[in-house]
């Protein structure tokens, strides 16, 4: 029987394989990346592309229903979720200029949220732990 985070993990997996292909990376996060889902679990991606595209792109991208959006007041990124298969899949959408520069922001320890200081203490397993979903598998 599949733990949960196989079953999670396996569901990423089709999301992924089903978005188009100018999407350059897809990065599975949160618990099911770690392999500690639950039964509150839900699947989070990070998306990224070199351009981001129109929003109603994105979300008919993934094929989600009960679909909600958010585009936060930063140039190059939305988030938006909804359910696939009655679980809830949550993409973050950056492109990859916005990706590179928050990167490599917290990597150089510039970036001064809470969530940056908590990334920076991680970023030498936070990326060894997430892996990039690719055609073939999830990839370390």
């Amino acid at each position: 029987m599949a733990t949960r985070s196989e079953e999670l993990r396996a569901l990423a997996q089709a999301v992924a394989d089903g978005l188009p292909e100018f999407v350059t990376d897809v990065v599975l996060t949160g618990s099911v990346s770690r392999g500690v889902a639950d039964g509150a679990s839900d699947v989070e991606l990070l998306v990224v592309s070199d351009e981001l595209p129109p929003l109603e792109v994105c979300i008919a991208a993934p094929g989600l229903e009960s679909v909600d959006t958010w585009v936060p007041p930063i140039a190059g990124a939305y988030w938006l979720g909804g359910r696939k298969y009655g679980e809830f899949v949550e993409f973050v959408w950056w492109t990859r200029s916005h990706t590179d520069g928050r990167v490599a922001a917290i990597a150089a320890a510039r970036s001064s949220t809470t969530i940056g200081s908590r990334l920076r203490r991680r970023l030498p397993t936070a990326f060894r732990c997430e892996g990039r979903l690719t055609p073939t598998g999830l990839a370390h």
